[in-house]
């Protein structure tokens, strides 16, 4: 519940606040990307909600499309819904409370908003109220990459890491939901405005490979490479895109570039490992085990897990013994 030392005044101020930011926040999105299809990502939130009628978050997720295309009852009837089932009500309340102060009814999104419970809207990450300076964005999404165009002007500025931050959110929402080309899409525009991100063309990589592209998801983790050879991730990943392709010399050489890099990653090392296995080259696989085993011996149970490796994981252990 917000504290009644929060004054009508201070709340509305947020609220007018976060909305003109995010107005300008759609003029940049009007004039820098294409914009999403409303029709198809409705008809699949729609079919999803069927399939899973209880999803709170699918619920949320339909209220706020139907928010954004100004069809205000129809997203209160949906956020409305979505409270009903939820164990996490905090952003619903948010976007709730939100559409009733677009549209116009004021004293509903105060009595809204009044019941939000601020610690479990911080932790959910869309926003991080602050009532001294509204600091509504977190710092881990920000990204300083801004257009030359926007730098220059603080208000656009401001919408610039609003829209990154909200096509962020979306592109987590869509995840979840498991609607992968939307996920995709999302990514895609933040790199109309970012177009050398590493970051994010690391997210779009992951991405593809959820929905199964494997070989664009291995043109945007080369990418992100070849902006940001330092991304470990995007390696590891690339590694796993060859192997996916069942081309594991590939493969090993992309893991081998992290390996130099990050000599004693764990994960890489495994990865090694499954790919020399993969083209019969079996002391190799070994050797990469055995390294393994020292980056991080206290893994030596979850690796019997791994069937890959479970062939030589006794063998890899003995000579990890022998050596230390």
């Amino acid at each position: 519940m917000i504290s009644l030392e929060v004054s009508d005044e201070k709340i509305l101020a947020y609220m007018e606040k976060i909305h003109e930011i995010s107005l300008d926040g759609n003029l940049i999105r009007n004039k820098f990307l294409e914009g999403e299809n409303w029709e198809k990502l409705e008809q699949q939130t729609l079919q999803r909600l069927q399939e899973c009628p209880g999803d709170a978050f699918t619920m949320d997720a339909l209220g706020h499309h139907y928010r954004n295309r100004n069809q205000y009852v129809r997203a209160i009837a949906m956020y409305k819904q979505a409270l009903k089932v939820s164990t996490q009500p905090a952003s619903i309340q948010h976007h709730l409370a939100f559409t009733h102060y677009q549209q116009g009814n004021i004293k509903k999104a105060l009595e809204v908003f009044r019941k939000i419970d601020i610690n479990q809207l911080n932790d959910e990450g869309m926003y991080s109220i602050d009532w001294q300076e509204f600091n509504y964005l977190d710092e881990e999404y920000y990204v300083e990459v801004i257009p030359p165009p926007l730098s220059k002007n603080e208000q656009f500025k401001e919408a610039f890491q609003f829209t990154v931050k909200s096509l962020t959110h979306n592109a987590n929402m869509y995840t979840k939901m498991g609607l992968y080309d939307f996920t995709i899409d999302c990514y895609q525009e933040l790199l109309q405005l970012m177009p050398k991100a590493s970051c994010v063309l690391n997210l779009l990589g992951i991405a593809y490979l959820r929905a199964k592209k494997y070989k664009e998801a291995k043109k945007a983790f080369t990418e992100a490479i070849q902006y940001n050879p330092g991304l470990e991730q995007a390696y590891l990943n690339l590694g796993l895109t060859h192997s996916l392709l069942q081309e594991y010399q590939l493969a090993i050489g992309a893991l081998k570039k992290a390996n130099t890099r990050f000599p004693n990653n764990h994960e890489t090392l495994l990865d090694l490992t499954v790919a020399y296995l993969e083209i019969n080259h079996q002391q190799k696989a070994i050797n990469y085990l055995v390294k393994a085993l020292q980056a991080d011996v206290e893994q030596y149970s979850d690796l019997k897990t791994i069937i890959e490796i479970q062939p030589i994981l006794e063998i890899a252990y003995e000579i990890f013994n022998e050596n230390n």
